[in-house]
């Protein structure tokens, strides 16, 4: 059996073509990529934030605590509960 090997190239020298013709038309100023944060996200973002000043308000409290030096203030904890239980009430009605 005898291969045409002409006819081989032709073929491959018109694929070489069809590719070279779909690369050229891939347009060379190609827009960027860009993300956009949805509000929702950004509100995440912020909880974090929150949460590693919430860390360090703790370890403040936890040091003030160990050294003997927090100090409670009872007249405003004990207006906090009633101000607490008394909305609790309204609510329940």
């Amino acid at each position: 059996m005898k291969i045409n090997a002409s006819l081989y190239q032709v073929q491959l020298q018109g694929l070489q073509q069809k590719n070279h013709q779909v690369q050229s038309k891939k347009p060379s100023n190609q827009e960027q990529d860009q993300v956009e944060i949805s509000n929702e996200a950004k509100k995440l973002q912020l909880k974090e934030n929150m949460t590693t000043d919430r860390e360090v308000k703790m370890e403040n409290l936890k040091k003030q605590i160990e050294k003997g030096q927090y100090q409670l203030d009872s007249k405003a904890i004990a207006h906090s509960l009633i101000n607490h239980y008394s909305k609790e009430k309204k609510d329940d009605n």
